[in-house]
């Protein structure tokens, strides 16, 4: 039996993935991290990562971890 609900979200997830690895190759400070916090928006928005109440928030991670990871990675990448 196919999972019908982590199909859907695999392949949207991918364009995210491509478009973070052409984002680390930027070298202006400013514009990577511009579009590192453009990306973090239409992640938050693409899947409708909850922002507050840890309850929800842990509930989304154990339910779509490479989202997470995804977001995670994204924040981590951004300097100051």
């Amino acid at each position: 039996m196919i999972d019908m609900q982590a199909n859907t979200i695999a392949s949207p997830l991918e364009g995210f993935k491509s478009r973070f690895e052409e984002i680390r190759q930027i070298k202006d400070r400013w514009l990577k991290n511009k579009r590192l916090e453009a990306l973090k928006t239409d992640l938050e928005n693409a899947y409708d990562i909850p922002k507050e109440n840890s309850e929800r928030i842990t509930a989304f991670k154990r339910a779509y971890p490479g989202v997470m990871d995804m977001l995670d990675k994204a924040k981590a990448e951004m300097t100051v």
